[in-house]
């Protein structure tokens, strides 16, 4: 068995867990104080680029 097969398979059971936990997350639910449902928040959250953008440049006048 080659290791690009091997490799494949992981990231698909890899890639079915955090779909699995993304989906249970979203699906359960918390009371609040006064009693109404509302959606529970994350258990993890979803970050996007962790890189510093350079800030604008002021215009030379």
């Amino acid at each position: 068995m080659s290791y690009a097969r091997k490799d494949d398979r992981h990231n698909d059971d890899l890639v079915n867990e955090i779909a699995d936990g993304f989906a249970r997350t979203i699906k359960e639910t918390k009371k609040s104080e006064d009693g109404t449902a509302k959606p529970a928040g994350p258990g993890f959250t979803i970050t996007g680029d962790a890189r510093n953008a350079p800030q604008p440049r002021r215009r030379d006048r």
